[in-house]
């Protein structure tokens, strides 16, 4: 069974900690915010997850606009520009925001979304940040990988993934990753970082 600490961003399996995509990625050296003041980090950090919400909201035509925060009326704006230049509606819309852990290479993490678009079930993923980063490619290649490997008997895999970079002054950026070398790249981090954990931690 799958539990999830949402305060500690942590997952395990019958008790038995797993590590997530990102806490992978962050081992494997693609993320460094090493010089940027936490005060920012933690701003940006608050804006993603209230932006997470009003999005989720939104989807499932919930959301009571009065309640969100101004510093998140751009980037909501810039999601539903998205999803009316696409002709996105709720029943497109698979699962969101919903832990999953891979029994086999037993890793786990939280896709944003899978979304029918553009003729195929896909992976989207949600950004705040102004640039591609190469490492997103990566991030949505092992999500790809968790939502089919969690899939149940008839359901329709996932064979796109896409980044979709939402801007404060209400555009958007959607950015589809194809390299097929992705995931192959993610499990060597994975393994990389098992070796780190057993081998150098406390070192």
């Amino acid at each position: 069974m799958l539990t999830f600490d949402p305060v500690t961003h942590s997952y395990a399996v019958d008790g038995v900690a797993l590590p997530s995509v990102t806490q992978i990625l962050a081992s494997s050296g693609c993320y460094d915010f090493s010089m940027v003041p936490r005060d920012v980090l933690e701003h940006k950090r608050q804006i993603g997850n209230a932006l997470h919400i009003a999005v989720a909201l939104d989807i499932n035509n919930d959301l009571v606009e009065e309640s969100v925060h101004p510093a998140v009326i751009g980037y909501l704006r810039a999601w539903r520009a998205f999803r009316a230049d696409t002709g996105i509606h709720e029943a497109d819309f698979g699962e969101i925001e919903k832990p999953l852990a891979h029994h086999t290479y037993r890793y786990a993490g939280t896709p944003d979304m899978t979304v029918h678009l553009e003729n195929a079930w896909s992976v989207l993923d949600l950004k705040t940040a102004a640039d591609l980063h190469p490492a997103w490619a990566l991030q949505t290649a092992a999500y790809k990988e968790l939502v089919n490997a969690n899939a149940q008997k008839g359901q329709s895999k996932v064979s796109r993934r896409w980044s979709l970079r939402l801007y404060e002054k209400g555009t958007y950026d959607l950015d589809e990753h194809q390299d097929r070398s992705d995931l192959a790249v993610f499990l060597a981090m994975y393994t990389a970082h098992q070796w780190r954990e057993a081998n150098l931690k406390g070192a």
